[in-house]
């Protein structure tokens, strides 16, 4: 009987050491890291906090984790991986961030502007179908409402037109996560009044109850306010090359353009070294790799100015874009053209190819 009770202490004490060495670690790896990173050994950095990640499972824990992560790849100036990162602490805490004291002001504003950036799809529903919803106090539509909103903390109202019916509820925005709040609407008690509050004449009909607003004209407005927030003027300029002639063609292109969220209308000059192009194009954003990595596809209606004439034709295209902050986008792209040539040359005879694939890269600058 003694031997089983030793057996018994002995095995709980290896579970909770077991345990304690299941946790520990985490935290400790992170402790290792901060202090390797201090002495600006960040490649040692690097490779502890991906083993405290491994472990970890506490966000608070998380979020600090890939904040460092983010910290030491800003030092090697490595923003794409620090962007990634920081935004990895996002998806743990939305309303994390970096102590100005202590850290570089361009590496808090990369943070910053990240989360300024990022959003995340919200649906809404009530009780009360058609009922007015506004989002940290600004009309956003008529519930049931799926709109884009960013991270963060944040407050939702719904109430009904004429005011009877109403309900704040907070929520919680994470980056790279759909949302659904369901609101019902009760009567509510009237919101006290910090202080006093000098007395206005009252009007019979009009005190007892708040304004009504007809959802209809507030659902267009607040649709034609998004719109009009997203849509802005850019320019993009990119280098070209063409592997698949001989020897292989190097170009240029610059572009000016409008555009929002979703759809890009742009004009286009380029040229190869010899001839001088011109082209419209409409680029869509079809989905996201990343959060700010995306994938795009476009149409277009290129020209060629030759020598012995011109040429048009038909393209299409598609790559990624990055999102390096609010108002620059790297990008990478591949593309097909078609050219029908004026005055159609000879068969066989030499000169402009009538078919060309391109790959180009190059950057897009938004006007705030």
């Amino acid at each position: 009987m003694r031997f089983h009770y030793l057996s018994l202490i002995a095995l709980l004490a290896s579970s909770s050491i077991a345990f304690a060495q299941g946790t520990a670690p985490g935290k400790a790896r992170f402790d290792t890291a901060q202090t390797a990173f201090e002495e600006g050994d960040f490649e040692s950095a690097l490779s502890e906090l991906r083993a405290a990640a491994s472990l970890a499972k506490d966000d608070a824990l998380l979020t600090e984790i890939h904040l460092l992560r983010g910290r030491c790849y800003a030092a090697f100036g490595d923003t794409n991986r620090a962007n990634e990162a920081f935004t990895s602490a996002l998806e743990f805490d939305p309303e994390a961030r970096l102590d100005p004291a202590r850290v570089r002001p361009s590496v808090v504003e990369l943070l910053d502007g990240l989360r300024e950036r990022l959003q995340a799809e919200l649906s809404i529903r009530s009780s009360h179908s058609g009922a007015l919803v506004f989002f940290d106090g600004k009309a956003i539509g008529v519930a049931p409402l799926r709109t884009s909103v960013p991270i963060g903390k944040h407050e939702v109202e719904v109430r009904t037109p004429d005011g009877a019916l109403w309900k704040k509820q907070p929520v919680t925005i994470r980056a790279r996560q759909a949302h659904e709040l369901y609101v019902p609407l009760q009567e509510q008690a009237p919101e006290p009044v910090p202080g006093p509050v000098a007395e206005t004449p009252k009007v019979f009909g009009l005190d007892e109850q708040k304004p009504r607003v007809d959802p209809a004209s507030m659902k267009a407005a607040a649709e034609q306010d998004d719109a009009v927030r997203r849509v802005r003027f850019f320019a993009d300029l990119r280098a070209a090359v063409e592997p698949m002639v001989d020897p292989v063609g190097v170009g240029g292109a610059f572009g000016v353009g409008v555009g929002g969220r979703d759809l890009l209308a742009s004009v286009h000059g380029s040229y190869d070294g010899e001839d001088f192009g011109a082209s419209l194009r409409v680029t869509a954003r079809l989905s996201k790799l990343l959060w700010i990595v995306g994938l795009h596809a476009a149409l277009e209606a290129p020209a060629v100015f030759l020598d012995s004439g011109f040429g048009l034709g038909a393209g299409i295209a598609g790559g990624l874009d990055f999102a390096a902050t609010r108002w620059l986008e790297l990008f990478l792209e591949g593309s097909y053209r078609r050219y029908f040539l004026l005055p159609a040359p000879e068969p066989g005879a030499p000169g402009f190819p009538e078919e060309h694939v391109v790959t180009s890269a190059g950057l897009r600058v938004w006007v705030p």
